[in-house]
This record gives structure tokens, C-alpha cells and sequence, in this order.
């Protein structure tokens, strides 16, 4: 297993605050991660795919308005950190065999959702 915060970091595609702010589209699906991952810079980003790894935390702060496809399933999720003041872009989810079953707040939190594809 390799840190995902560290793997993110030190992937030269992303090491710079400049290049992280030019990505669009983020597949890191697959590739044995664990932990906690926070996607600072990331102001642009549109389609997030982390799926099939082991992260535990995601902090989509500055992506947020941005993103219009996240997909996370199959990972030990219990945190998902999203600025839910406007939401709107978000248009596909996929939650699927992650940790948040027990977190009410969380579920909570999928209200702010309203227009995801069925």
C-alpha cells in the first residue's frame, strides 16, 4: 500500500500547485492507496475516478464547484469532505462499498445532491 497524499505529491503530474490547477480529469483508480487524500488545487477538476483503493478520507474542498463525476467506490471511505453551497455541477456519484453506512450526517450531507443522473 502507498500513501495517497504522498503518492498525489510527489506524481509529476501533479507536484505543483500550477499543474494541479490545470487538471480536468483525475483517474488514480487502481492504484493501491490508503489513507487520507485532500485535493488542494484542484480548482478545475471535473471528473474524479479513485475508485478500487483503500482511502479512507477525501477532501474535495477546492473542487467542488468544479467536479461533475466522482467516482469512489470500492475504497474504506467514511469521510467525504465537499463544499455543499453549490453543488450543482455534480451530476454522477458513486458511493458504492465504502465505510458510510453508520454516519448519519453523512447521508444527511447526499440531500445537497438534488440533480444527480438516475
Amino acid at each position: 500500500m502507498v500513501n495517497a497524499q504522498k503518492w498525489l505529491y510527489n506524481h509529476e503530474k501533479y507536484n505543483t500547485p500550477e499543474k494541479r490547477e490545470k487538471v480536468e480529469n483525475l483517474d488514480i483508480s487502481n492504484q493501491n492507496l490508503e489513507g487520507k487524500i485532500i485535493l488542494t488545487g484542484f480548482k478545475n477538476l471535473e471528473r474524479l475516478n479513485c475508485s478500487h483503493n483503500q482511502l479512507t478520507s477525501l477532501d474535495l474542498t477546492d473542487s467542488s464547484k468544479s467536479l461533475k463525476e466522482l467516482i469512489v467506490n470500492d475504497n474504506q471511505l467514511s469521510r467525504l469532505i465537499f463544499d455543499t453551497s453549490d453543488p450543482t455541477n455534480l451530476k454522477t456519484l458513486n458511493l458504492a462499498n465504502n465505510k458510510f453506512h453508520n454516519n448519519h450526517s453523512f447521508w444527511n450531507f447526499l440531500s445537497y445532491f438534488v440533480i444527480l443522473n438516475h
